[in-house]
């Protein structure tokens, strides 16, 4: 019983990302993904499945872009989206090559670390710039 806990334990340690959190194979269905859910399921795909960044987050961006078409709502282009996802990883890979230096973090590091995980709690948004005007429904435009 030990030895399936103590490999519980490491596959959670593998699949647990620093400043973002467990890894996951899919979006909640029923909201639009906020930065963090979207950051996870990228993670999923480049540790668990072992694709490349660029191919983790065409693969990311193509489930969040489903997503936001369920809801009825216009999006970017994929290229955007796939752009977005992998800025927000380039932002993530400074801050934690800055964690992994042998120095002192200062305070403003910490302050931006900090800054940077509490942002990813805002909503993923990939609306098309014209969405509003593009959407016929007047129900969908006021969700």
């Amino acid at each position: 019983m030990a030895s399936t806990s103590s490999s519980f334990l490491l596959t959670r340690n593998k699949t647990n990302v620093w400043l973002v959190g467990q890894t996951s194979d899919h979006l909640i269905q029923s909201k639009l993904p906020t930065t963090k859910e979207v950051l996870c399921l990228f993670f999923h795909y480049k540790i668990v499945k072992k694709q490349t960044n660029r191919n983790s987050a065409n693969s990311a961006a193509s489930d969040v872009i489903s997503l936001w078409e369920r809801a009825g709502i216009p999006t970017k282009l994929k290229k955007d989206v796939i752009k977005k996802i992998e800025n927000k990883f380039n932002e993530w890979q400074k801050l934690k090559k800055n964690k992994e230096n042998k120095v002192k973090r200062s305070e403003g590091l910490r302050n931006k670390e900090k800054e940077w995980q509490d942002n990813l709690e805002y909503l993923f948004d990939i609306a098309h710039a014209d969405a509003l005007n593009k959407i016929t429904i007047e129900e969908d435009k006021l969700f």
